[in-house]
Parts: C-alpha cells; structure tokens; sequence
C-alpha cells in the first residue's frame, strides 16, 4: 500500500474503530455506547493516508456490528498490499461461519477478548443483561483450530474476586 512518502510512511500499525456500537453491555467496559459506523469514503481516506503501515488492527466497540466496513478494509487493503497484517479484535460473539471462512481465506487473525476465568468472564451481559458466558465458550471451541488466533484479556479489579 504505497502513499507516495507520506508524512506517516513510518507508522507501522494502526488501529481502525469501525464502529462504536456493541452487543454487549458489561458493567466495566471503557467505550462509549453510541450506533456511530465509519464509512468508506472515511475508511478511504485513513487508508490512503497510512499507505505504508505494515498491519491494521480492526476495533470497535464490537467491529463485527459493521462487517461491511470490515470486508471493505480487508479487500482494499489486501488488495494494494497482499502481504498486509490484518487483525480483527473482537468479543467473538457474533462470529458465525460465513464470516471465520471469510476471515481465514484472507488470512486475518483474530483477537477474542476474553475476560479472566470463567466466573470472571460471567460479568460479560449482553444489551439485554444476559450472560454470554456459554455462548463464548462455544465461539472459542469454534475457532480452535483458527490460525493466528489470540486472547485479549481485560484485567478488571473486581476480577481478584473470582
């Protein structure tokens, strides 16, 4: 993805929120709880003018509330630059297999956070107060297989508790 020299030509990672909407609610969470979705003449824009990074790192909220802007960034970068790390960091909850195929075919990583043990982990709700925790042990048997698959664990106080 060559910018002709930009000013930010050495900046090797981004991070790109495509949406501050989530599907969860949980008591602890830092992001702001609003339906805002970037669109692509801005996705076009951030793209141009970080040419040269090395990886983008897809983000929300939940980024998966906006796969469109997913797939977009994915097929766009790729296409300028086929060797382009990309990773999607996500609460894996609205992983299903259309998109793990889409996914591993362009040859993503994906980040689930998951948050301590399991009783820590409860804590997640979703915007209607149920707990996922069973339901994100299913996503993460799903993609146990995934290559380039990690755990991003947010570290709460509360969780010594558990």
């Amino acid at each position: 993805m060559n910018n002709g020299g930009s000013f930010f030509s050495h900046i090797k990672r981004i991070y790109l929120a495509v949406s501050e909407d989530c599907n969860l609610n949980c008591e602890y969470c830092y992001a702001k709880k609003n339906k805002l979705n970037i669109t692509r003449k801005k996705l076009d824009g951030v793209l141009k003018l970080f040419g040269d990074v090395g990886e983008i790192v897809i983000t929300g909220g939940e980024p998966l509330k906006n796969f469109d802007a997913v797939e977009y960034i994915v097929k766009t970068a790729k296409k300028r630059s086929p060797k382009i790390e990309i990773t999607l960091l996500t609460n894996g909850l609205l992983i299903n297999k259309r998109i793990i195929e889409f996914l591993r075919r362009n040859k993503v990583k994906i980040r689930v956070s998951f948050d301590g043990n399991l009783r820590a982990n409860s804590k997640r709700k979703d915007v209607k107060g149920n707990n996922q925790q069973i339901r994100m042990v299913k996503i993460l048997s799903m993609l146990k297989n995934y290559p380039g698959l990690t755990i991003r664990m947010t570290v709460h106080p509360d969780f010594s508790k558990c």
